[in-house]
C-alpha cells in the first residue's frame, strides 16, 4: 500500500512548503480513490486537516490516519477533543505523534518515556480507542528510540520518507516500520498521478532527495539541519501556532 503523508491542508495555496491547498488535496483524494491501494496520513493534529482535509476524505470514501501531538490538543490552530472524537466516530484512526514534538533522538530516558507513554495513554483515555502506532516527530529515530517503542507496546512506527526502516525491520520483531511519501505544496498533479501508477520505488527523484537529506542530517546534526529546513520550508510564512515553535526546540538549542 502506498502511504502518503500530509501536514497542513489550507483553504488556498500558501508559501509554506508542507501545505497543500484544499482544491489540490480533493483532486488527489479523487485520483487515489480511483486507483486504490492508498492510505492518507496526517501529522501534528492541525485544525486545517479537520476543516479542509476531512470533507474530501468523506466525499470519496477514503479513510485517514491522524497522528496527533497530544500535548498540543486544544491549543490555538490545533484540533481539540471534539474534533478528534468526530474523526474516530467516522472511522478514521487517531494515533500518536509524541507529546511535545521533541527530537526523540535527543531526549533523556525520562523525556523519551513521556514522548511515547503520555500521548498513548492520554489518547486512549480521552477517545476510548486503541493507540498502537506512532509517527516519529521530525522523522528522527535511532535504535534506542525504536527499541523503546517496541518495549512500550507500539506495533507500528511511521517514518517521513518512503524507504524508512527497510534495512532495520528484521531487528525489531513485532514492530512494523512503515515508510511514507511526503506530499507538499509543489507536488504537481502529474507527479501525483505517476506516483499512483508506478509506485514510489520507481520514483528516483524522491530517492535522491531523501539520500541527500539523510547525508546532510548526518553531517550537520539535527539542530543545524532543522534550522535550514525551516528556511527552506518557509515555516515562518505558514502562520503556525506558537506551541509549534516552542515545542520543536531541540534540547539545549535555540528556539527555531
Amino acid at each position: 500500500m502506498l502511504m502518503l503523508s500530509y501536514h497542513e491542508i489550507t483553504a488556498t495555496q500558501t508559501p509554506y512548503r508542507y501545505s497543500v491547498s484544499e482544491d489540490r488535496f480533493a483532486g488527489q483524494v479523487r485520483l487515489a480513490a480511483q486507483h486504490g491501494g492508498v492510505r492518507f496520513t496526517f501529522d501534528d493534529g492541525h485544525i486545517s486537516q479537520f476543516q479542509y482535509g476531512l470533507p474530501a476524505l468523506e466525499a470519496y470514501g477514503a479513510k485517514g490516519t491522524f497522528f496527533v501531538t497530544a500535548g498540543w490538543t486544544g491549543t490555538p490552530r490545533m484540533m481539540d477533543w471534539p474534533e478528534l472524537r468526530e474523526l474516530t466516530k467516522l472511522g478514521h484512526e487517531v494515533q500518536a505523534h509524541g507529546w511535545q514534538h521533541r527530537f526523540m533522538t535527543e531526549c533523556s530516558p525520562a523525556e523519551l518515556d513521556q514522548e511515547l507513554r503520555q500521548p498513548r495513554e492520554t489518547l486512549e483515555d480521552r477517545l476510548g480507542v486503541p493507540v498502537d502506532a506512532l509517527s516519529l516527530p521530525h522523522g528522527r529515530w535511532n535504535p534506542r528510540v525504536l527499541s523503546r517503542c517496541q518495549e512500550l507496546g507500539y506495533k507500528r512506527v511511521f517514518g517521513s520518507y518512503p524507504w524508512f526502516g527497510r534495512r532495520e525491520r528484521s531487528r525489531y520483531p513485532g514492530l512494523e516500520l512503515i515508510g511514507r511519501c511526503n506530499i507538499v505544496r509543489d507536488t504537481s498533479d502529474e507527479a501525483f498521478a505517476r506516483m499512483l501508477q508506478q509506485g514510489i520505488d520507481r520514483q528516483w527523484l524522491p530517492r535522491i532527495r531523501g539520500t541527500i537529506s539523510a547525508a546532510l542530517r548526518n553531517s550537520l546534526g539535527d539542530r543545524t539541519y532543522h534550522r535550514l529546513w525551516c528556511l527552506f520550508a518557509r515555516r515562518d510564512a505558514a502562520d503556525l501556532p506558537r506551541e509549534y515553535e516552542t515545542a520543536t526546540e531541540p534540547k539545549g538549542g535555540t528556539r527555531l
